[in-house]
């Protein structure tokens, strides 16, 4: 069940963004949306990644570049990253990715959004 909430989340928030979204945990991509999804469904994520989670990063690159969220795998555009903590760990991440376009601050606050929400810990304070 959870894990269908979180791929209706994604189908419907892509429609939104028009970007591929990105949903790991700490070890692979668990979920996946947009025109990325093939290629990253199911994929161990990279090494640069795991550690953005355990820092519990959030931030957003602006400038077009060359990227790898999962191992083996690179890919040019922007990208928003929002780690997901639950109950004060680490259990993965939300990935805004663009291919065309660079990110907005809209779709930024939306992959921190999203985080909260994956994370069970959403409040309106």
């Amino acid at each position: 069940m959870k894990d269908e909430k979180k791929s209706g989340m994604h189908n419907s928030n892509c429609v939104i963004t028009k970007h591929n979204i990105i949903v790991t945990d700490r070890d692979k991509v668990i979920a996946a949306s947009g025109s990325l999804k093939k290629k990253y469904i199911g994929k161990d994520i990279s090494e640069f990644t795991v550690r953005s989670i355990e820092r519990r990063d959030s931030f957003v690159e602006r400038q077009r570049k060359t990227f790898s969220f999962v191992d083996g795998v690179e890919d040019f555009g922007y990208y928003s990253f929002s780690s997901i903590i639950s109950e004060g760990d680490t259990i993965g991440s939300v990935i805004i990715i663009s291919v065309d376009n660079p990110i907005l601050e809209s779709e930024e606050k939306m992959a921190n959004i999203l985080a909260k929400l994956l994370s069970g810990s959403f409040n309106s304070n």
